[in-house]
């Protein structure tokens, strides 16, 4: 994965930077504010906004520093015992990183059984001393019961969506390259067009125009090239946030 291409919101940054990457990379200063490793954090927002990409982020923070990751598939492929194994494997190898997409998965299909045991699962795992952190994610916050989301269960919510008008030209500069975009690029006009949209979005507006200078063999990528790159995915756009306002999993 090009983690060179991640940007974030500054809030979404700042939440990740202190209540996520900080656990891994200063363990001794935070023993000294007597903050341990023993951390509940849900990464919550639209499709395509970079939820999974910051989990993966943090899985590679915490590995370079030692940390055991333990990966648990989108619920739909998931049931209790691979759960528990799953855990009983991060217990097992701490310190650790257990991380679990789309927690509110059992919720939405109408199955309290699960969820309440993913509760009880998740109140089990922190015991004095232990050192593991649960990163869960979900694309509909708002869905998931209110048992999850006292501290304890979820300890922090980190938000994302849209980058804003700085964020999207920072992307599309990274994913491009800044010596390959027009200089005469209204970036106001290119925003317009491409108004919420989520990085994965942004992300391919960027290929998309890039590939329409390659066919057009000129090395330089235009505002018109982004405007109707981002006109094109439109459609996607809207339909994706049409089937998650309905409730619809992806």
């Amino acid at each position: 994965m090009e983690f060179d291409h991640l940007v974030f919101t500054p809030k979404t940054e700042s939440l990740l930077c202190s209540q996520v990457f900080t656990v891994f990379e200063k363990p001794d200063a935070c023993r000294e504010m007597n903050v341990f490793p023993q951390r509940k954090i849900l990464f919550e927002g639209p499709y395509g906004s970079g939820k999974t990409s910051a989990m993966l982020l943090s899985a590679k923070k915490a590995i370079e520093r030692g940390w055991t990751v333990v990966f648990m598939p989108p619920s739909g492929e998931r049931n209790i015992k691979s759960m528990e194994a799953g855990l009983s494997l991060a217990k097992k190898y701490q310190p650790s990183v257990f991380v679990m997409e789309d927690v509110d998965h059992e919720h939405r299909e109408h199955d309290p059984y699960t969820f309440r045991q993913i509760l009880s699962n998740l109140d089990g795992i922190i015991s004095k001393g232990s050192r593991m952190v649960v990163l869960m994610s979900t694309n509909f916050k708002e869905k998931i019961k209110g048992g999850l989301l006292r501290p304890g269960r979820t300890d922090e919510i980190v938000s994302f969506g849209p980058l804003g008008f700085a964020g999207l030209c920072e992307l599309v500069q990274r994913c491009v390259g800044s010596g390959k975009l027009d200089p005469a690029i209204d970036w106001s006009e290119v925003y317009d067009a491409s108004r919420e949209y989520t990085p994965a979005f942004v992300k391919e507006m960027a290929t998309s125009a890039a590939l329409q200078a390659v066919s057009a063999d000129v090395k330089i990528v235009t505002q018109e090239m982004l405007i109707d790159a981002a006109r094109n995915l439109r459609f996607q756009f809207d339909e994706t946030e049409k089937a998650r306002s309905t409730g619809q999993y992806l």
